[in-house]
């Protein structure tokens, strides 16, 4: 119903399966135009979106979640953007985290969001 509602009010909506068969950067390039009448964007990262096998510390992720290499692509791109003037990462709980994947993962993710910011 949630998913029915969001399409009705006009939300685009993408599954991973989308996200999979069409590429990460051509569905971020659609919602940014969706957007582009904005003066500023805020993107918000929810680390549990990457597959539960490459994110552990992460509590809503699943199996068959987003690569963490398109995670890592999603967080360049939309870093580059010129409107993008905020991004934060959630859904990390360290206690659940094993080896450090995860904290890893959010430390690329730093470091891909500074890339795609410094190549404005």
């Amino acid at each position: 119903k949630m998913h029915r509602d969001a399409l009705e009010a006009g939300i685009g909506v993408y599954t991973i399966a989308d996200c999979k068969r069409r590429g990460i950067l051509p569905i971020l390039d659609e919602a940014l135009e969706r957007v582009a009448h904005l003066d500023a964007i805020m993107i918000g990262f929810d680390i549990d979106v990457v597959d539960r096998s490459q994110c552990p510390g992460a509590p809503g992720a699943r199996p068959g979640g987003m690569p963490v290499d398109m995670f890592f692509a999603a967080a360049r791109h939309v870093a580059a953007h010129p409107k993008v003037s905020l991004v934060d990462l959630t859904e990390f709980d360290p206690s659940l985290d094993l080896s450090d994947i995860t904290s890893l993962t959010a430390g690329r993710w730093m470091c891909e969001i500074l890339s795609g910011y410094s190549s404005r």
